[in-house]
């Protein structure tokens, strides 16, 4: 799931840093729910962090034997690095 968010990172950002985004994933593997849990320090690289968090749903859908509390991810998206 990594790769497929961090496949949708903007390029070309002169910033360095990580957000760690909290989402909830509903059964076909779209993003419902999104959330900075830690901030880069700068609000640039967090709200590019959540737009690629939404740029990547729908994600892969989970395994169907998952509990629905199971649907919950945090995700740290690095920039520049």
């Amino acid at each position: 799931m990594w790769s497929h968010i961090a496949a949708h990172r903007p390029t070309g950002l002169p910033l360095t840093g990580s957000a760690t985004v909290s989402f909830t994933l509903d059964r076909s593997g779209r993003v419902t729910e999104t959330s900075v849990s830690t901030s880069s320090g700068i609000a640039m690289l967090d709200r590019a962090a959540l737009r690629a968090l939404r740029a990547a749903s729908p994600c892969p859908p989970p395994p169907a034997d998952w509990a629905d509390a199971d649907l919950h991810f945090s995700i740290a998206v690095n920039f520049g690095q």
